[in-house]
């Protein structure tokens, strides 16, 4: 299970309209054709400018498509149109295949001071390789189209990006059972430790990640005198990576009582 930290978006429907010479001026400044890779924290991120203005970086872990789009230095976002698609033919095009931003699939007006907006999406709505069209608006005023793909009809562009191997992986999430007399006899904050640690995967390393809450939070959660019950589920999140690449796994030890007929 990954660490969410992400901003959901609402998807908006938008009708036909008519298409005329007006709206091959879709963009008032020149389109962004300069992309860069490069990789943060072992990850590979994908980014592009909206000219001087701002940025839009795409990564992906093992489970979602992350969209980060900044302004740089003390300007704003204002608004954020945005379309996800599996190639050029998903995206809603009219006439000879002119875009405007308003025709994007989602449409995210923001608040005032706004410096950076986040997305993701699953990965399982994709196949390994998509395409991106994305305006953004700056201070209120300036808006952008970034991409490196041109295009025959209007004043737009859009991008590819290709599903990276995510080089994280802490496994699938687990939990174990403990008796409560076992629970009460564990010696030290590392017999704790080991349990959680053996609940992890083969091959995922046990002693380079961290747990949140810490082993010590959650002994402490188990001593709480203010507990009604030792009895119950202590659940941690173990996390492998730094930064933004990370991947993390929930694990979950289960007290229970001991078996009075033994």
């Amino acid at each position: 299970m990954k660490k969410l930290l992400f901003l959901f978006c609402t998807v908006i429907c938008l009708g036909a309209c008519s298409v005329d010479e007006q709206e091959l001026e879709n963009a008032v400044m020149p389109i962004q054709e300069i992309n860069a890779t490069f990789e943060s924290d072992g990850c590979i991120v994908t980014t592009f400018d909206y000219s001087t203005l701002g940025t839009i970086d795409v990564r992906n872990d093992r489970d979602f498509l992350y969209i980060s789009i900044k302004a740089k230095g003390e300007n704003n976002l204002s608004s954020i149109a945005l379309h996800l698609a599996h190639d050029f033919s998903g995206f809603p095009t009219k006439g000879k295949g002119n875009l405007k931003p308003e025709w994007l699939e989602i449409q995210d007006p923001l608040g005032p001071g706004v410096q950076e907006q986040s997305y993701k999406f699953p990965l399982g709505d994709y196949s390994n390789n998509l395409v991106i069209a994305s305006y953004t608006t700056f201070n209120g005023a300036e808006g952008f189209w970034t991409g490196d793909i041109e295009v025959k009809q209007g004043n737009w562009a859009y991008f590819g990006y290709e599903i990276k191997e995510h080089p994280v992986n802490a496994g699938p999430d687990n939990s174990r059972e403990i008796t409560l007399s076992e629970a009460r006899k564990l010696p030290s904050w590392d017999e704790v430790r080991k349990i959680y640690a053996n609940m992890l995967a083969p091959g995922v390393p046990k002693k380079e990640g961290t747990y949140s809450p810490s082993i010590w939070d959650l002994i402490d959660d188990f001593n709480d005198p203010a507990r009604e019950s030792q009895l119950g589920e202590y659940t941690t999140t173990y996390t492998l990576g730094t930064g933004d690449c990370t991947d993390s796994v929930i694990l979950t030890m289960i007290v229970v009582p001991d078996d009075e007929s033994l």
